[in-house]
Formats: structure tokens, sequence, C-alpha cells
């Protein structure tokens, strides 16, 4: 009888072995150990710069950088000193209630804002200097002040100073003085000023793309059953059938992949829009805002040849690929978010899993018919698998 019970005691511990095994084969892909260096940028010749690297960080924390002289870029995307984007900090109408997004893998991402309306992450970072909700500086406001206070990492960047930039308020997207301003320059300031202006969006970018992602308790779960540590680990067995509905039955690893669990993509998941307001139509409003844009990778500012391009070379304007639709966003430290989802409708995580669980239409089939319901379909998961894919999406 000794006997057999240790043979019954080696084959269940055998079992769990594979059991363990067959996870790790599959959760590993997911594990920040496999993400690849972050992916330079052509159109940002600053982008390995340490120089530019360092001022950037100064760019970004300096409150000086705004009218208020009380807002940074640190003011909505760090929380308690940590790059976790800051939710006390409302998404006013012009952000079209828009939560903030971590800028925390942002250097490997094509297109920027929920909406992709930004091509490149230097893109990304000027629009903010001159929105009258955040840093509501004019142009240049923007350029007068970093040529100023940093003179000397300018120069060394090679980013020549502007003197028509001095003194004077005007931007092409301010109010009707700030444009009457910007018209009457010179075509030479005025392209001076955007030059000067997409290079202090570049250095910015240069720091944000080169921050580290940091580890959570996901990698030190993988670390300790790949090094087989017999300390328990509290709720393994629900995170690992929480990992198996993720990446198979619930379907979310189909967007959410990869170590930053995100492709980067746009979708529509029938999001309901927030109490009193219209539909968000996402990336569709962006499309052609996006194709304008100066400062996009084929426009006069990018240090990127048209061949380089090859994300605004292929555009997808379609109106069934980005009606409604919008950016996939890291799952990385979901569970400290307060609110979810790209306007904060959804208050839990358990909330959105129950959303993607019933998969409603969306509030889009109303207004263009089929081609702006959700992607969706129901998973029909239980109440069990449903807190089994909480627990896997906690250690994230």
């Amino acid at each position: 009888m000794l006997t057999l019970f240790y043979f019954v005691l080696a084959s269940q511990v055998s079992a769990e072995e594979n059991s363990v095994q067959s996870f790790l084969d599959k959760a590993e892909a997911f594990a920040l150990w496999n993400l690849e260096n972050v992916p330079s940028d052509p159109s940002n010749r600053l982008f390995n710069e340490q120089t530019a690297i360092d001022l950037g960080a100064k760019l970004f924390t300096d409150a000086n950088l705004s009218r208020s002289g009380d807002t940074s870029c640190a003011s909505c995307h760090m929380t308690g000193g940590k790059m976790i984007p800051n939710e006390s900090r409302p998404a006013l109408r012009d952000r079209k209630n828009r939560t903030v997004m971590s800028i925390l893998g942002s250097g490997y991402q094509s297109f920027l804002f929920w909406d992709g309306r930004a091509d490149s992450l230097w893109s990304q970072a000027l629009e903010p200097l001159e929105n009258p909700s955040e840093h509501n500086f004019t142009r240049t406001e923007v350029v007068s002040y970093v040529q100023e206070a940093y003179a000397s990492e300018m120069k060394i960047l090679g980013i020549p100073a502007v003197t028509e930039a001095k003194s004077i308020l005007a931007s092409p997207l301010g109010n009707r003085q700030q444009r009457a301003a910007w018209d009457a320059l010179p075509n030479k300031a005025r392209t001076g000023i955007n030059h000067s202006f997409a290079s202090i969006g570049k250095v910015i970018a240069a720091y944000e793309a080169n921050l580290p992602v940091p580890y959570t308790d996901w990698e030190a779960l993988l670390t300790s059953l790949k090094e087989k540590k017999r300390a328990p680990i509290a709720n393994l067995e629900a995170i690992m059938k929480g990992f198996e509905l993720f990446s198979g039955k619930a379907r979310c690893a189909s967007c959410h992949n990869g170590p930053l669990f995100s492709d980067g993509d746009f979708h529509n998941n029938g999001m309901p829009s927030l109490e009193n307001t219209s539909p968000d139509l996402g990336k569709q409003s962006a499309v052609l805002r996006l194709l304008s844009n100066e400062f996009n990778c084929l426009g006069p500012y990018s240090d990127a040849v048209p061949e380089k391009c090859y994300d605004m070379l292929y555009q997808n304007r379609s109106i069934e690929r980005s009606f409604g639709a919008f950016r996939t966003p890291s799952l990385r430290g979901v569970s400290k978010r307060e609110r979810l989802g790209h306007a904060g409708q959804i208050s839990s995580l358990e909330e959105m899993v129950r959303h993607y669980n019933v998969a409603p239409i969306g509030p889009y089939v109303a207004l263009i018919g089929q081609e702006g319901a959700s992607e969706l379909v129901p998973l029909r998961l239980s109440d069990k698998e449903i807190f089994e894919l909480i627990a896997f999406l906690e250690t994230l």
C-alpha cells in the first residue's frame, strides 16, 4: 500500500509539473524579458541621442512649460513619482473626455492617442503643449521658453534659436489674435519656429520612448515557476486558468498580445458612450487630421525619407475599419486604474470583463448601420471563469 501511495503521489506531482510547464510554454511569450529593444523612429533624428534623452527628462517634469506654471507632462502621466496616469486630472471637452494613456511602452506604438491622430511619439508630445486645458502655451511661447531655459542643450543638439519667437504670442491653433499674429509672421520665421517646435517634441519623445517598462507580479510569478521554487504562490491555480481563458476561450490575446499586452491596433469593442454625449467616432474622426498634420512622418519636419513612413503610406481609410475604433491599450497596470475604457466609462475590471462577456453592439450602428457594430461576440463565461480571468489580470 505504501508503494502504491508513493506512486500515486509521484504521478500527481508529475501531472502538476506538466501542467505548470505547459502554462509556461504559452505564458513566456507575454513576459517582458521577451520584449525586443524599442525600435528607432526614422522621423526623429534625436531618438537615441543621450543629450536629447536627458533634456527630455527635464522638459517632461518642467511645470514652467505651461501658461499656469503648474502643468507639465508629468502632471498627467505620473502619480506618486511613478509613470502611472494621473486620474485625478479630468479629461475636459476639448480632449473629448478621453482618459490619459500610459506612456510606458509608447515607443513601440505606430500611432498615438486613443484615436491614432499622431503617427509618432514626438508628434503626440506637441499637441498638449498648445492645448488650452493642458499646457495652454502658444507655439512661439514653447519655442521661446525652451531655447532660453535650455540654451546649452539646444545648442549641443543643433537646434538653432529663433529670435522671432520672442515676445510674441502666436500659433496657428490659438485664439483669433494668436492666429492673426502667426499669419503675420514671415514664412521663413514660421518655418523656423515649426522646426524648433518639432525638435522639442522629438526631445520629449526620446526620453519617453527609452523609459523601461517595469516588471510586475506576472514576471515574478513566471520566474518563480521557471526556477521551481517551492514557496506557495497565492491563487496560482486561478491565475493559470485565467491565463488559459485569456489566451483561449475569452479571446483577449487576439488584441492584447505580446509582452506589452497590446497589438497597437484599433478596434471597435462596443464601449458605451458617456452619459449626455454623442458617440465618439474614434479613429474615423482622426484619419483626415492625421493625414493633414504637418508634423506627421511625411511632413516637412520629419527626419524620415518617405519610403520609411510605411504606416502613413498604407493608411487604411475605410469607414468599416475605423468607425468607433480605439487603440488597444496595454493591460500592464490595468488593475491599478480607477477607470477603464477610452473615456473612463467602466469602473472596475469585473465590469469590463462582463462587458466583453455580453458583447453589446455598441452605440454606432444607429449612425451608420452594421459597419459601426462592435467586433465582439458573446463569450459565455461563467462567473467562476470571470473571476479566474480577473485573477490573472491582477498580476499585470
